[in-house]
């Protein structure tokens, strides 16, 4: 069990971390919410018939109202029809600005129900009840939320603070491998941040977290003790909060390249191992790392390179991105393990470098 409290610019709020916290949930959201009347549950197709009939009981019992919205599952939810079709289920259930949106689902579900929250009546308060890994160890903090427009991955969104958020580990015993793996490229992402010894963890426990053991709460926990901790400086002068987007400017990228046919966690493996590439290259950091890095993407069964590079495609993605700024991005550029630096690279270099990296990758698979 784990409490973390978040904080930001505007206020706080406290992540619940606990196997079978789901029954707790009411409890955890009464106590955020205390004068909220409706709980609206945002789920998606998936979640709907394993879980929310158990988390129905659990709002019951904290005396909220509860109603509930279904929307498509994957990254199909975070498209404006989805979007106006939650608009739509809100305005029947006479949803008001002091009643509670809870998101309940993977990423894309926290997505666009946050940002339904966000922009209903100028902003419903709202709680997220993340049911994958890739939800619960990075995307239930920092507020950011949005949909997806023209084939750009989160072109329209904002940031909309929750009231609260509540992680169970046990929901993700019915996660398939394919999403619990995208997850753990999160891991990995964290662990590169963090310094040797979260690293190594991930990698002398490759069996029991691909498994969901009990190992992958500590990954969990640790993963959004550091986040919380990014979180709190509100950016800073150094641009901290950039550090969060170590492998994901270039991954986000890949994936808005490939028509979302590369997933969210597979487009974040392929970013990493790019961007340590591009690191490599301006002699930023050793071969030895970059080859660990891979390996240890490979041994979750995530991919390291890509089919094909769209270079057009992917700089177009770059160019529509939030870190672009006078002709450059600003990239979390790692120097080792534990060692990662913000630093502003024109997008110009990255067009130069980009087909020498890939090919860099392809010959290390």
């Amino acid at each position: 069990m784990f409490e973390i409290e978040v904080t930001y610019a505007g206020g706080s709020y406290r992540v619940h971390g606990e196997r079978g916290a789901l029954a707790r949930a009411g409890k955890v959201l009464r106590a955020a919410a205390p004068d909220a009347r409706r709980a609206v549950v945002v789920t998606d197709e998936h979640i709907r018939p394993l879980y929310l009939k158990a988390l129905v009981p659990a709002l019951d019992a904290a005396a909220f109202l509860v109603k509930s919205a279904t929307v498509t599952a994957g990254e199909e939810a975070k498209n404006v029809d989805q979007l106006a079709a939650l608009y739509r289920e809100f305005a029947a259930a006479v949803v008001s600005r002091s009643d509670l949106v809870v998101a309940f689902g993977g990423g894309s579900v926290c997505d666009v129900a946050g940002f339904a929250a966000a922009t209903f009546k100028r902003g419903v308060p709202w709680a997220l009840v993340p049911t994958t890994l890739l939800a619960q160890i990075d995307l239930c903090l920092g507020g950011d939320v949005g949909v997806d427009f023209d084939d750009v991955k989160n072109q329209i969104g904002t940031n909309y603070q929750p009231l609260a958020v509540v992680v169970d580990g046990e929901l993700l015993a019915t996660l398939p491998a394919k999403h619990l793996c995208a997850g753990l490229a999160e891991a990995v992402k964290f662990a590169l941040l963090g310094g040797e010894g979260f690293f190594a963890f991930l990698e002398n426990n490759t069996a029991s977290l691909l498994r969901a053991g009990v190992e992958l709460d500590a990954v969990v926990e640790r993963a959004l003790r550091y986040k919380a901790s990014i979180l709190a400086t509100d950016g800073g002068p150094r641009r901290e909060k950039y550090l969060l987007r170590l492998g994901q400017t270039l991954g986000l990228a890949f994936e808005s390249a490939s028509r979302f046919a590369l997933s969210h966690g597979e487009a974040l493996a392929v970013g990493l191992v790019y961007t340590a590439l591009l690191a490599e290259l301006r002699g930023e950091i050793a071969t030895e790392v970059v080859i660990r890095l891979a390996a240890l993407l490979r041994r979750f069964n995530l991919p390291t390179y890509l089919p094909t590079l769209n270079l057009d495609k992917t700089l177009e993605a770059l160019v529509v991105g939030k870190t672009l700024a006078g002709g450059e991005i600003y990239l979390a550029m790692p120097r080792g393990i534990g060692r990662v630096i913000v630093e502003p690279v024109a997008i110009r270099a990255v067009a130069e470098l980009l087909p020498q990296i890939h090919r860099l990758a392809r010959g290390m698979a």
